[in-house]
């Protein structure tokens, strides 16, 4: 595990220049307006926080906007639980996102400048 820099992976989530608009891993939008609502108004289930689905295959999942919003608003509210995102670095020019989309998108609008990260693999220095 290492840190990585946020400003280093914005590009695997932002749509395109837009620093308010964030495109999640199934091409969904999300605008930092759909994550000050969810942060006003968390939803809940048995009286609990929901949030914490395992899969998008929950069938609580409604898979819009709003919910991924819910997602990003819950992980932002319980930041010290979060685990760290899976990067592939293959190719350090264009690093790719694994796991961890809306983890990512937390961090970036929370203001973090770093994030922990996995590598699901290294690139060799040739010499």
């Amino acid at each position: 595990m290492t840190t990585m820099t946020t400003a280093s992976l914005k590009h695997l989530v932002l749509c395109g220049d837009d620093d308010d608009m964030y495109r999640m891993g199934d091409c969904t939008p999300v605008c930092t307006e759909d994550i000050d609502c969810a942060l006003r108004n968390p939803r809940r289930r048995n009286g609990q926080e929901y949030g914490t689905m395992t899969s998008m295959n929950d069938p609580e999942w409604e898979g819009d906007s709003r919910e991924h919003a819910r997602r990003i608003a819950y992980l932002i509210r319980h930041w010290q639980e979060q685990e760290p995102i899976d990067v592939c670095v293959c190719d350090p020019d264009k690093p790719g996102l694994i796991d961890g989309c809306h983890r990512l998108c937390a961090a970036l609008y929370m203001g973090l400048d770093n994030i922990e990260a996995n590598h699901c693999c290294e690139v060799e220095n040739e010499t």
